[in-house]
């Protein structure tokens, strides 16, 4: 038999008893269950996650939710090592989620800016969680967002646009506050990109640059790495002859 164990469990004493159709029973030896204990997370700084959903048309962020293939059933994954910021993907119809912990370097209140094509979505955890805890975009509104593309237009200051959050984010120096973002693409062209500013801070919203890798990080498993499996192709091969299939496995960090 199978169960789900929990801490309850550690140190429990199982047995086993058969019960026979003419009303005997047997009783197994008895087995103690031990349980490890479970290992932090490890936390790698300048690197974030990236999900991705090929297919679904539309270009807001509800047409990828609302799609048959999400959450359960992506079709890529792979790590950023740099700031938050995705190029043109070359191709149309689909979705990308991304999660990252923000590592601000100075304590103080927190906007965050868009630039998108097409629509996208910020959700920020404003409690600081080292070991995850992001977001389900799903399960909440946004903290800022856009539902079209930005016409190219620059990172917008705080007031009347949705691309930019309307309040600032309370966060401390060297904290991990878990964020996920998600953008759309229908057709054309695609990007997003994310920045963020301090309140105090004077630099113009058009000055601003993507949040750097140096403010980022991503909680791995205890292990500390990621291992991503890719499967082998169909092979055709005469009949009675061999065939070889390759697999692809790496892992990450390396």
């Amino acid at each position: 038999f199978t169960f789900d164990s929990t801490e309850a469990d550690k140190g429990a004493v199982i047995t086993v008893v058969l019960s026979g159709g003419d009303g005997t029973t047997t009783t197994s030896d008895p087995a103690t269950l031990t349980l490890d204990d479970p290992q932090p997370d490890v936390i790698v700084d300048g690197v974030w996650a990236v999900t991705e959903y090929d297919g679904p048309g539309g270009v807001t962020a509800d047409e990828l939710y609302t799609a048959a293939i999400y959450p359960n059933s992506p079709t890529g994954f792979f790590f950023v090592e740099d700031a938050i910021n995705l190029p043109d993907a070359g191709k149309d119809n689909f979705g990308r989620v991304g999660h990252f912990l923000f590592k601000p370097d100075t304590s103080g209140d927190y906007h965050f800016f868009i630039k998108s094509d097409d629509g996208s979505e910020v959700h920020v955890n404003p409690t600081a969680k080292p070991d995850g805890g992001f977001p389900d975009p799903t399960a909440q509104e946004p903290n800022a967002f856009r539902t079209n593309w930005d016409n190219n237009n620059p990172y917008q200051e705080p007031g009347t646009v949705t691309e930019t959050t309307q309040v600032p984010i309370p966060m401390v120096a060297g904290s991990y506050y878990p964020i996920t973002i998600v953008y759309k693409e229908g057709g054309g062209g695609d990007r997003f990109s994310l920045a963020t500013r301090r309140v105090g801070d004077a630099t113009p919203a058009a000055d601003l640059l993507p949040i750097p890798a140096s403010m980022i990080a991503y909680a791995f498993n205890s292990a500390g790495r990621e291992l991503t499996v890719t499967p082998p192709d169909d092979v055709v091969v005469t009949e009675f002859q061999p065939a070889s299939f390759t697999v692809d496995a790496t892992s990450f960090p390396e």
